[in-house]
């Protein structure tokens, strides 16, 4: 509720249909400089430096490839980096 009187809230619904074109420019430029073997290239080079011990290199992608976790339990890894990891049901 806006101000405890229900009714739209500034920033929410659909965004506009000016918003969603410009927004598409801007993948569509980003599309053209990293081709699909470019960005292999990239997440080769990433791996490496994780396999090395350098895990902070992999911790911006981790929400991408394993979806974004429950911030409830957490796991130290070197360098004092905390990662959250989801709950875990028994099986």
């Amino acid at each position: 509720m806006a101000n405890g009187h229900g009714g739209r809230r500034t920033g929410s619904g659909r965004k506009t249909r000016e918003t969603e074109d410009a927004q598409q420019t801007r993948r569509d430029v980003l599309l053209k400089v990293f081709s699909p073997e470019r960005w292999e290239r990239i997440a080769e080079k990433i791996a490496v430096k994780a396999e090395a011990g350098e895990y902070i290199a992999i911790l911006p992608y981790l929400p991408y490839l394993l979806g974004s976790p429950k911030q409830e339990h957490d796991l130290n890894v070197k360098g004092g980096v905390t990662i959250f990891l989801p709950d875990r049901k028994a099986e």
